[in-house]
């Protein structure tokens, strides 16, 4: 665990991905024409936050559920690591400045 944890800045997993979503207009429907955003916030778990964690990117709060024979993680918060403070604002840094090359 973190020494500083005290000081660290928790984000509330359900609102960054709903905060995700509406700001990109995702949507995910199913055959009835439904949108399902639960789908989305699965899907954000799956692609960003899983994968920022296996990078050490981000450290989670979750509850392990199990279903059907299988753990489930159920994230309930997550906030960067100095990992992923660095790596983003490196990233960030190189996005403000990036200039396409012509090919």
């Amino acid at each position: 665990m973190f020494k500083n944890q005290q000081a660290m800045t928790w984000i509330n997993f359900k609102e960054f991905a709903e905060y995700l979503r509406l700001e990109l207009n995702l949507k995910f429907v199913n055959y009835l024409g439904r949108d399902l955003p639960d789908r989305i916030h699965d899907c954000i778990k799956m692609v960003i936050v899983e994968q920022f964690e296996k990078f050490g990117l981000i450290e989670i709060k979750c509850k392990i559920e199990r279903k059907y024979d299988h753990d489930f993680k159920e994230i309930d918060a997550f906030h960067l690591t100095d990992l992923g403070k660095k790596v983003l604002s490196r990233l960030a840094a190189q996005i403000e400045t990036y200039t396409p090359s012509s090919n």
